[in-house]
């Protein structure tokens, strides 16, 4: 089936609004992920890195399926694929609507990357953290582990758990 013009419209503009829509809910997610991190609540990591997947997998459906759009209407049309200039043949009214549905788009994923950016920041200063307090307590140069009375411990130390909360 050939598209026209106006079913081009219809499903960049539907693809856009699952596609922003998609991106609020990954943006959400990544704040309740931060927040189960700080809280220290596994269990909303986990559930939250299920959804994280969830929603990537949608989005990329999504954004393949708006590309396929665009190739069509480039094909059609015989303009380049790129979405400014196929919005450029609609109407003014239509083309500004696409236009600023593709600008919110970016906006959030802007706001998510950013969100993104901050979480990974923030897990990697508690690695670096945690990697220097146990280089501390058991430094892995020496291989000697002390007991809790402060006499060297004769076993080889291959795991442990510290029940203090630093």
């Amino acid at each position: 089936m050939k598209m026209d013009k106006e079913m081009i419209q219809n499903s960049l503009d539907e693809v856009l609004r699952k596609q922003i829509q998609i991106v609020s809910s990954l943006y959400t997610c990544q704040k309740r992920m931060y927040a189960g991190v700080v809280e220290k609540d596994w269990t909303i990591l986990l559930k939250e890195t299920a959804f994280l997947e969830e929603c990537a997998d949608v989005f990329a459906m999504l954004e393949t399926r708006r590309m396929q759009l665009l190739t069509s209407a480039s094909e059609i049309f015989r303009v380049p694929c790129n979405f400014y200039m196929v919005t450029a043949l609609f109407d003014e009214e239509k083309r500004q609507h696409l236009n600023s549905l593709l600008r919110e788009l970016k906006r959030i994923l802007v706001l998510s990357k950013t969100e993104n950016e901050i979480f990974t920041g923030y897990v990697g200063g508690a690695k670096e953290m945690l990697f220097s307090l146990l280089e501390n307590i058991v430094p892995s140069r020496r291989n000697r582990i002390y007991t809790r009375h402060g006499n060297l411990s004769a076993g080889a130390g291959e795991g442990f758990v510290v029940n203090k909360a630093f």
